[in-house]
């Protein structure tokens, strides 16, 4: 299913009308649009060849003809908020030191723990580098893109408060000139693509016409204001690079875009797994080149991956360069080397009022763009547990889920599974557990380096994402009745036991590198020698 729906997406901007392809049509600034496109059309076009039906789909395309004045709202509210931490945080500029921009998303902000400090939020992805390249004497200017539908006001105020400024809104840097050139450019396109539909040579898109007009109208609009916003950052910060993470999203791509526009090189760290056919990375060889024109997709400079399974993926199947792929470790995970001296497992019992005597089976959701396949999965975990009583159920949801779902099927169940908050502290979850029950996430290598066994459930019908269970370091199970049995053997058979942990750790070298917790080290001496041009 993946790889039908990856073909399709992949031929489709590459077909002419009135000898144009739809890359060359959603040209700007020689980079196609087509890129920020991309990511949904794809995920929706896996819904419609397993026939989901989107009930709301009219009135999503009946909104998407407003959301022009949505995002341009939403990016007022925010430049007017940013404006206000610049003044009240109005830090000194430090002549001739290295600069970095470094771009996350509200969502990345949550409760962690830091060497020598029990709890505080930070931005989970990048804060520990970040972190270090101020240690270093490195100035950091940090900028968000806001994930929320509405304006994430408690956010934006903690990472002003805790960081003193350091974080600020990408809309901080929004001009009326900007917003005049982003509406009429807007307007060029609409014309032509209202051209394009009326005589009817949008048909090949089909089934995809009506979700091309609602990504036309929403990911393109804000494509150009986050393009046009980062060509400013450029202009009036003069980075010497710009750190990313999620380089296909919104904000990254733009980031990427800008600093290919502007000559200003660009690092992405890995964020999350990466299988062989993820569309935020699988590009055929044809689409990738240090050219800036619409047929190629602009990529970071160099992106910093947590193991050799990933280089390979990158490398060997998606056609990076090899050059442009450095393996460091995950600098989230440098923390996980002194675990024994941050968490304590009764602390975490005591804080959810949880059974001292049973054990804790920590269930994490994925945030899956067909929120069926996620149900049935919870669901069917919950109903497994059911059968073992002196087991107990603690629920990590994933931070970019929008709804809250998962507490309708814990109260039909009624299991009396624990909930926590999708900004609570994984690595703690992760500490206090004995069982990690996941689809496809990261949080599987996190519970590996942790010792913590894993099983892996994947109802879909559709090939495992990530090798857990292929490479041996985790129990796969593919039917809802095989999951009981799996939970008492990876809690309670010693065989199975043995065998996984001797494939964990094989599984964590090829998939996270040395844990060392030298990872951010290795991150920031690659930012060093990227602005010295090493």
């Amino acid at each position: 299913m993946t790889k039908e729906a990856l073909a399709f997406i992949k031929t489709l901007p590459n077909k002419k009308i009135r000898d144009k392809s739809l890359k060359e049509i959603l040209s700007y600034e020689n980079v196609s649009l087509w890129w920020f496109t991309e990511f949904f059309l794809f995920h929706r076009l896996k819904e419609a060849l397993k026939n989901v039906k989107r009930k709301s789909k009219n009135f999503e395309l009946f909104l998407s003809l407003f959301v022009k004045y949505y995002i341009l709202a939403k990016a007022l509210l925010r430049y007017f908020l940013g404006r206000l931490i610049t003044l009240r945080y109005n830090t000194k500029k430090t002549e001739n030191i290295p600069k970095i921009i470094a771009i996350s998303y509200s969502m990345n902000w949550r409760n962690a723990t830091m060497p020598g400090i029990k709890k505080q939020k930070e931005d989970i992805m990048l804060g520990n580098i970040i972190n270090e390249l101020i240690a270093r004497n490195k100035e950091v200017i940090a900028l968000d893109q806001d994930t929320s539908f509405f304006v994430d006001i408690k956010t934006l105020i903690e990472k002003a408060i805790y960081k003193k400024g350091l974080w600020k809104p990408v809309e901080t840097y929004l001009t009326l000139a900007i917003i005049k050139k982003v509406l009429r450019t807007y307007r060029e396109f609409r014309e032509e693509v209202k051209k394009l539909k009326r005589d009817e040579d949008l048909q090949f898109l089909d089934p995809l016409k009506d979700d091309f007009l609602i990504s036309f109208r929403y990911h393109i609009f804000y494509a150009m204001l986050y393009i046009e916003l980062m060509k400013r950052v450029i202009e009036i910060e003069k980075p010497g690079l710009i750190l990313i993470t999620c380089e296909y999203c919104l904000l990254g791509r733009a980031a990427v875009v800008a600093g290919k526009l502007k000559g200003v090189p660009t690092l992405a760290v890995q964020h999350g797994n990466i299988s062989p056919y993820h569309i935020g990375y699988y590009h055929p060889a044809e689409e990738i080149s240090d050219e800036i024109t619409p047929q190629y997709c602009p990529i970071p400079d160099k992106t910093a991956v947590y193991g050799e399974y990933t280089k390979k993926i990158l490398t060997e199947v998606c056609n990076y360069p090899a050059d442009n792929v450095v393996i460091t470790g995950s600098p989230r995970y440098d923390i996980l080397s002194r675990a024994d001296e941050i968490y304590i497992r009764e602390e975490f019992r005591k804080m959810l009022n949880l059974d001292s005597d049973k054990k804790i089976a920590l269930i994490t959701t994925e945030n899956l763009p067909i929120l069926e396949e996620n149900t049935i999965f919870l669901r069917s975990v919950l109903r497994a547990l059911k059968e073992l009583p002196e087991v107990q159920a603690v629920i990590k949801p994933h931070p970019g889920e929008k709804s809250e779902w998962y507490k309708e099927i814990v109260e039909e169940e009624e299991v009396g599974a624990k909930i926590l908050p999708k900004d609570s502290n994984t690595f703690e979850a992760l500490y206090a557990c004995d069982l990690l029950i996941t689809c496809f996430s990261t949080v599987a290598t996190e519970a590996m380096i942790l010792n913590k066994p894993v099983i892996t459930v994947n109802l879909t019908g559709a090939p495992d994402q990530m090798p857990y269970a292929e490479s041996g370091a985790a129990i796969g199970v593919y039917k809802e009745e095989d999951i009981a049995p799996a939970i008492h053997d990876a809690l309670y058979n010693e065989e199975v036991r043995g065998r996984l942990a001797i494939n964990m750790k094989k599984f964590v070298y090829e998939h996270a590198y040395r844990q060392d917790g030298k990872a951010t080290e290795r991150v920031v001496e690659l930012i060093h020698n990227m602005i010295k041009g090493i």
